[in-house]
């Protein structure tokens, strides 16, 4: 994971402006409408997924572009072929991942882990398959905010001016989780009420 955030890092510095504002636009769009074409996000969010997860099973011992995009094109076609149970699927891997996150350095017994991350995911999955849109609209969230403060990451890194205030402000380790967990949990609250909002307004007509 480490050797991921270096290279995501990287190529961020080495891209500048122009891929900043490429990742923009899309995480904007995450952020506020990614409920609106729930399978086209769900679509951007495995390929998300499948970049991460391409470049950590490759374990750095292939080019980044070559694991992100064999990991992209798998986690794609998997989306297709899951249908109506894509966004429990993944909601259920983030929360296993999660769970292996938290113990895999501890004291507990790797099996005992194992156990966990089954429960969880079958745990999650299933409430993700009672309210679809509500999985949806959190998993857009969160791919947005990660687009989108990259993206002004990247954008900040090749001012000239503000680049030096943003390393300063970089350096604390709370600064990326903080920033991401603001975006979601905006992301996450205006895209319910707008949904609420179409919602009475169908309901209405």
């Amino acid at each position: 994971m480490q050797e991921l955030l270096i290279d995501w890092k990287y190529l961020l510095e080495t891209n500048g402006s122009t891929l900043g504002l490429v990742l923009v636009i899309p995480g904007l769009s995450l952020l506020l409408g990614g409920w609106r074409l729930e399978r086209f996000t769900l679509l951007i969010v495995y390929a998300l997924a499948g970049m991460v997860a391409g470049r950590i099973v490759s374990g750095g011992q292939l080019s980044f572009i070559f694991s992100a995009t064999i990991g992209i094109a798998t986690a794609v076609i998997l989306g297709v072929l899951l249908r109506k149970y894509a966004a429990p699927a993944l909601a259920g891997v983030f929360g296993l991942a999660g769970v292996w996150a938290m113990f895999q350095n501890s004291f507990v017994p790797v099996a005992a882990i194992y156990v966990m991350m089954v429960i969880t995911f079958i745990a999650i999955a299933a409430v993700a398959f009672s309210n679809l849109r509500t999985t949806t609209i959190l998993l857009s969230s969160l791919s947005g905010a990660v687009l989108l403060a990259s993206g002004l990451a990247a954008m900040l890194m090749d001012s000239r001016f503000l680049a030096p205030h943003f390393n300063v402000m970089s350096a604390y380790a709370f600064f990326y989780p903080f920033v991401l967990l603001v975006c979601t949990v905006s992301g996450t609250f205006l895209q319910m009420s707008a949904a609420s909002r179409t919602g009475c307004g169908e309901a209405a007509t």
